[in-house]
């Protein structure tokens, strides 16, 4: 936020506050204008429902995110922290809730939501944020804990317990994001390699284990590395993708006038949402996205290199 001078005026805030507003912002805009282009498309050919239905639950989601991001960006850092304890608490319950028959809904086979209509969520993504804030608490607190596994292991427990609950669901994808989350926490703490190897080795025979088990995660797998080798089967959503992005050519198609959207890219305003940007705004369209998500990142570190204490450092990194 800015600050306030001596003379009573008010500086200019940060260069990293006004990169993160900006970045925000359009990513927003961005999203809810392609979801809506991406789910309006079925809602018509299906012959029936709410073709706003998605555009509302975006819209509303991020009117909620930015009244919260206000409020964050006075004290947040000292509010968060202070309800650490909590929002873990509720994120381990919710992840445990989710799991009980008749609680959790069950979509496409994976039982990971909450709640109905427009406040359907996902307790993962609770769990993730606060996952991290725990971690950057404890290792801000008790910076020693760094040194060696037995002063990890007990933040280690904790994200092994919830990688296990998600990766329950199934989902393989948010717990492997977890994981990743969790390491880079941990290096930008100054935890060595050497010192995290036998946990990562017990991750990667985790998972490993869970792909083997799991036909449907096998056929993830395999469908992502090679779509092509059963493009009518496992790698059929990579298939349709690849021939999105690659129809929208430089500039794309038009806003509106995907074709792959309609009958041919499952979850297309879901998962498969970047390839219908791609179709429609083209390669353009796909540069600026990932501008701002890496804009959103630079800001990021040049938060962490100018935060004025190890939690705040931790937190942003």
């Amino acid at each position: 936020m800015s600050a306030e001078r001596r003379d009573g005026s008010r500086s200019a805030p940060p260069l990293e506050y006004s990169l993160l507003l900006t970045a925000t912002l359009c990513l927003l805009a961005l999203g809810a204008v392609m979801v809506f282009s991406a789910s309006s498309a079925r809602t018509l050919l299906a012959g029936g429902g709410d073709g706003a239905y998605y555009l509302k639950r975006t819209v509303l989601f991020a009117g909620i995110g930015l009244v919260v991001l206000r409020f964050a960006s006075i004290r947040g850092v000292q509010v968060v922290r202070l309800l650490t304890p909590a929002l873990l608490g509720i994120s381990i319950f919710l992840l445990l809730a989710v799991l009980l028959p008749g609680v959790g809904t069950t979509v496409n086979g994976a039982q990971r939501w909450l709640g109905a209509g427009l406040f359907q969520f996902q307790p993962s993504e609770l769990a993730k944020f606060a996952i991290v804030l725990y971690g950057a608490h404890l290792l801000a607190s008790r910076p020693k804990r760094v040194r060696t596994l037995k002063g990890l292991m007990p933040y280690l427990l904790v994200v092994g317990l919830a990688a296990l609950l998600i990766a329950r669901q199934p989902d393989l994808g948010s717990a492997t994001v977890l994981c990743f989350a969790v390491c880079c926490l941990l290096f930008g703490a100054g935890v060595r390699p050497r010192t995290l190897a036998p946990v990562g080795a017990v991750i990667a025979i985790a998972g490993l284990a869970m792909i083997a088990i799991n036909p449907y995660q096998q056929e993830r797998l395999t469908g992502f590395l090679n779509p092509g080798a059963d493009s009518t089967g496992a790698g059929f959503q990579g298939t349709q993708a690849t021939i999105a992005v690659g129809s929208g050519s430089v500039l794309g198609v038009g806003l509106g006038e995907s074709v792959q959207k309609a009958s041919y890219l499952p979850e297309a305003h879901t998962d498969m949402i970047a390839a219908v940007l791609g179709e429609e705004t083209g390669l353009a369209g796909m540069v600026v996205l990932i501008g701002l998500f890496g804009m959103f990142g630079y800001a990021g570190f040049r938060a962490a290199h100018r935060a004025r204490d190890r939690f705040s450092k931790l937190l942003a990194a």
